[in-house]
């Protein structure tokens, strides 16, 4: 206690010897230094910290969104617009590229037809020249005669032939028979050999006459003569002894597809119909599929002729506008009317209410002169 006591009377003496400090700041002095002290206070912080809080924000950002975005690429990489695009590009040419049938196109896209018109099958002659010969044969079953154009092989025979069984038909009735057509004088005049004799009767010299009809028919002619080679009437069993035969009548045929079943090949036959018949039922007709499975009816089921007319010469068939309907199938169509048109006396047709353009060789937004043949193949090799 008595150590204690002395040291604190020795703190006491130094204090009071210490020299007197005197404050002369007023309150509102300190008061106004406290703001600059926080102010210094705050500055006084490092300034590598701001930087770098955000370059670590940077960071986590990244490692988060980057092995998204990765995923998403590898997932949906189809889904950018290029790539939509190509995916387009390819399903459309695949479909192009297949072997499903091509559809007419929707208004609007008949570019596209047109661009396609070489791929069509047409099965009319729209002008006879010197380098076609015109022949008439026969289905295999001999139930229908198929009028033929035989087209120059580049050979220059005189008398031009096919081997009409690759044509899935049989051989012609007028092998052994001369056939001359004088256009000028619209006769044609046939020559048989003197020693011609017919095996199979009467159905068998019908189809002899009918072939030659057929064969001069795309040539108008009003006269056939016939004789021998010594100039002697033919003896054609039933018919006698003739001299001369009658030109196919007009209106008499309407005109449907023949489809060999062993063969990829179709022609148009000429089907009897009953003697009176207006075009307008006769067009109907053409819908109408044969007992024979293998003549089919030329127009397609979705192709309605909603009407037909006389204009002079012309005939105007008015159609229901089919858009989906197969384009191969819609040129037979069109060759079928255009045929019997012909047949009928027709120059012309004009094709109504179809936003078709440009099909096969055919411009249907006008009109459309009618054929003077039909079923051209090449000669025989």
């Amino acid at each position: 206690m008595k150590h204690n006591d002395e040291q604190n009377n020795r703190l006491e003496k130094m204090l009071h010897e210490l020299p007197e400090i005197k404050d002369k700041k007023t309150k509102a002095e300190y008061d106004r230094q406290i703001p600059e002290e926080n102010s210094q206070q705050r500055n006084s912080r490092p300034r590598w910290l701001m930087p770098g809080l955000a370059s670590i924000m940077a960071l986590l950002i990244l490692a988060v969104v980057v092995p998204f975005s990765f995923y998403t690429m590898q997932d949906g990489a189809l889904e950018t617009p290029e790539s939509t695009t190509e995916n387009q590009t390819l399903t459309r040419g695949n479909h192009e590229g297949s072997n499903s049938p091509e559809k007419l196109p929707a208004e609007g896209s008949q570019g596209d037809m047109a661009s396609t018109s070489e791929q069509l099958n047409s099965m009319l002659v729209e002008e006879i020249t010197n380098e076609m010969e015109p022949l008439a044969v026969a289905d295999r079953n001999a139930q229908h005669i198929v009028p033929l154009m035989v087209m120059e092989n580049g050979k220059g025979e005189e008398k031009k032939t096919v081997n009409a069984d690759k044509l899935g038909l049989s051989e012609s009735f007028l092998k052994d028979i001369d056939i001359s057509i004088n256009k000028d004088a619209n006769k044609a005049s046939v020559i048989f050999p003197n020693d011609f004799t017919v095996s199979g009767g009467s159905a068998m010299i019908t189809k002899i006459v009918d072939s030659i009809k057929w064969a001069v028919e795309p040539y108008n002619i009003d006269n056939i003569s016939l004789q021998t080679e010594d100039g002697a009437p033919v003896s054609l069993g039933s018919y006698g002894e003739v001299t001369s035969l009658s030109s196919i009548k007009e209106g008499s045929f309407i005109f449907k597809v023949l489809k060999p079943s062993s063969k990829d090949t179709s022609f148009f036959v000429p089907i009897s119909i009953t003697k009176g018949l207006s075009i307008s039922d006769a067009l109907k007709e053409l819908k109408k599929d044969e007992e024979n499975p293998e003549v089919n009816a030329p127009i397609p089921s979705e192709v309605k002729i909603q009407s037909s007319r006389e204009e002079g010469d012309k005939l105007v068939v008015e159609l229901n506008d089919p858009k989906h309907v197969e384009k191969q199938e819609m040129l037979t169509g069109v060759e079928s009317i255009l045929i019997t048109a012909r047949h009928f006396g027709y120059n012309q047709v004009i094709f109504e209410n179809t936003s078709v353009g440009k099909l096969g060789p055919y411009e249907l937004n006008g009109s459309i002169e009618t054929p003077k043949g039909l079923n051209p193949v090449p000669a025989d090799e």
